[in-house]
């Protein structure tokens, strides 16, 4: 699910948001190993192909935009904060070694974008 929305403010401002919403990724768990010996380190033995899923993600993200307009060009510049709550989103799961611990790996902090854009 995804929610945004803009709001147009004086002299050429503009701020929007966007908000995320969805539910874990499907994947595929390992549900045991074996060492192979000519490789030298282990084989994941799956389960159910995307029998499980990686916990839910949500994100909120803002940005705040100027325009300058000319003759035959406009100019903007903005500033885009993803992930303004600076939530940890799951985004895989990682397993060590011998497949025997996991962990979730996770997506991107607070992150901050500045950007120029021209337009003729």
């Amino acid at each position: 699910m995804t929610i945004f929305g803009t709001y147009q403010l004086p002299r050429n401002w503009q701020i929007g948001s966007r908000f995320r919403y969805v539910t874990g990724n499907p994947s595929t768990p390992v549900v045991s190993s074996v060492f192979n010996a000519s490789k030298e380190s282990y084989d994941p033995i799956n389960g159910d192909k995307y029998s499980s899923r990686v916990g839910s993600f949500h994100q909120l993200d803002v940005r705040l935009d100027k325009r300058w307009i000319y003759n035959s060009w406009m100019l903007t510049a903005y500033v885009d904060l993803q992930n303004v709550y600076n939530r940890t989103n799951p985004e895989s799961v990682e397993y060590n070694f011998n497949y025997k611990k996991t962990q979730l790996g996770s997506g991107l902090p607070i992150y901050p974008i500045m950007g120029i854009r021209g337009e003729f």
